[in-house]
């Protein structure tokens, strides 16, 4: 329930299901949210809601920042969606499930937080975390 509103549709096929709530169908999708491109800004770009994955940067562009207006353009948003495409098959994979280093997850959600904001990934790789932390102290 915490990822994309694309990816949410599209499993929800399966049951042959649309859903039309609130949250599938608002212009932004509200999981899918990255930095601003101006790096002073502490504000969010957030991708419009798709039903595919039809993530070519210059068709698809972010809102602008929610905090500066900028907007995230060009070979900064083609490189974000690159990354969000890696994240993605390395969380599909279970990548973060395998990973026995606490460390190798926590550098991952900081080298996440550089690119995420408001994102479905960054609570994939915190909820990773977590998993490691319970882990730690039941000692399994």
């Amino acid at each position: 329930l915490l990822r994309s509103a694309g990816m949410r549709q599209r499993e929800l096929q399966a049951w042959l299901f649309t859903c039309c709530c609130a949250r599938c169908t608002w212009p932004v999708d509200l999981s899918r949210g990255f930095c601003c491109g101006n790096l002073m800004c502490p504000g969010t770009c957030l991708m419009p809601t798709t039903d595919d994955d039809d993530d070519d940067a210059e068709e698809l562009a972010p809102n602008p920042c929610d905090h500066c207006g900028a907007e995230l353009r060009g070979p900064l948003l083609e490189w974000a969606l690159e990354r969000e495409d890696l994240y993605a098959e390395v969380i599909e994979q279970g990548g973060l499930a395998d990973s026995s280093a606490l460390e190798e997850v926590e550098e991952r959600l900081c080298s996440a937080s550089a690119i995420f904001r408001q994102h479905w990934i960054l609570d994939a790789i915190n909820r990773a975390k977590r998993k490691h932390y319970a882990s730690m102290q039941t000692g399994a």
